[in-house]
């Protein structure tokens, strides 16, 4: 189960592919696609997939062997009134294999998408952003630019080791890309410092990998935009959650529900395989 525009916030689901449910003048669109070993085994609409809820459920009979999984989702969002995170597309690659008797801790709080226990998670890598001193209408001044990102992955999934984190932003819309210096801030945090120019929409390219060969690479669109002030050094320190494509202040995945946001998928959705 996937949710696109939603945010950083544990519990926050947001309206996802159910946005256009509410009567405004908002349309979402979107497009998944999941792979074992480099072949197609299921895809088409998420829109339709999702049944009218909020999240698209994927489902796939995939063959037991040890394999490859690649899934890919795109979602696109239009008639918004701040234009932020308007667009996102996530891949996430990882490998897995038939395990019986898989189920998830009682305990845990956590069901599986046939509300029973019954599954097991996938390792699927997640990322959050901040951007340091966003206000809460999802601008920053321009110049220098510090986003932090931290890498994790589904909860209750095993998690190996991330290994590495790249960003790259663009500030024309996707035409031209500038790569992030990035330095390592923990074991899940990266920091990117890059510079923008006064009054434009920030789009960002990350990538994130572990050491079982995990990754994932989002793109997302206008992910939020810089002002006309002057320019000045931004701290780590003063660093906004930012909401992802998935709203709060800081708007994620990467958000209180203001709903700036950079919109990110999945923070807080858990993936099942049952692979026969």
């Amino acid at each position: 189960m996937f949710t696109p525009f939603s945010d950083n916030t544990p519990g926050h689901l947001g309206n996802g592919f159910a946005s256009d449910a509410s009567g405004g003048s908002t349309r979402v669109t979107g497009r998944y696609e999941i792979d074992q070993d480099g072949k197609k085994i299921a895809g088409g609409n998420a829109v339709t997939a999702a049944g009218g809820l909020p999240a698209v459920t994927a489902r796939a009979a995939l063959s037991p062997r040890p394999s490859t999984i690649r899934f890919t989702l795109d979602a696109s969002l239009t008639g918004t009134p701040d234009g932020l995170s308007t667009q996102s597309q996530t891949t996430w690659t990882w490998r897995s294999a038939h395990e019986s008797g898989g189920a998830l801790p009682p305990s845990s709080g956590w069901v599986c998408a046939n509300y029973t226990l019954e599954c097991r998670v996938e390792p699927l890598l997640t990322l959050q952003y901040a951007v340091a001193g966003m206000a809460p209408d999802g601008t920053a001044l321009p110049g220098r630019q510090i986003l932090n990102i931290e890498a994790g992955h589904l909860p209750l999934a095993k998690a190996p080791r991330i290994t590495g984190v790249n960003v790259a932003e663009s500030a024309d819309g996707g035409r031209t890309w500038r790569a992030a210096r990035i330095s390592r801030c923990g074991a899940h945090c990266f920091r990117a410092i890059f510079a923008a120019p006064k009054g434009a929409y920030v789009t960002l390219r990350t990538t994130a990998a572990d050491a079982a060969g995990g990754r994932i690479s989002e793109t997302i669109a206008r992910a939020y935009r810089t002002s006309a002030g002057t320019p000045r050094t931004a701290s780590p320190r003063n660093a906004a959650r930012v909401f992802s494509s998935t709203r709060t202040v800081i708007t994620s995945m990467w958000v209180s529900v203001i709903r700036f946001v950079l919109q990110l998928r999945v923070a807080h959705l858990a993936w099942t395989v049952n692979a026969r």
